[in-house]
């Protein structure tokens, strides 16, 4: 049942990204959810579904991805490595996330936060650019 909901939950995002640009203009667009946090008197857990639209015009490698600050999306400053994307290809990407010791019991995740999005594009420069990531549910 576990493996159905990450199935339908990667093929849900997968085609929000693929209906087109969340927010144009932008060169990248990012939708994510969250698994269920299961949580006990001491500790939690989760995962991110992440889905990363290159909408640069060009092709980007090594992409990396990350929120600066405290967060209640990835709870830290974790860097997740998306790979090399082609102009208009999504990908998605699972991480999983274990929070602070404190927070047990966290509050839904964030309905747009602003991601930072580093690669390299064609000239073989490395460039960082931020988006705004929207919540799919």
């Amino acid at each position: 049942m576990k493996t159905i909901l990450r199935i339908m939950s990667m093929l849900c995002l997968l085609a929000v990204c693929a209906a087109g640009p969340v927010f144009a203009g932008k060169k990248f667009d990012i939708t994510y959810r969250q698994n269920p946090v299961v949580a006990d008197e001491t500790s939690a857990s989760g995962e991110l579904y992440l889905y990363v639209l290159n909408s640069s015009g060009e092709p980007a490698k090594d992409v990396a991805v990350w929120i600066e600050g405290t967060n209640n999306v990835t709870f830290d400053n974790r860097v997740i490595h998306v790979g090399d994307l082609a102009d208009g290809q999504p990908r998605g990407v699972l991480s999983e996330f274990r929070l602070p010791r404190e927070v047990v019991n966290p509050e839904s995740a964030e309905e747009e936060i602003t991601w930072k999005v580093e690669y390299t594009n064609a000239a073989g420069q490395r460039v960082v650019a931020e988006v705004v990531g929207a919540l799919v549910r």
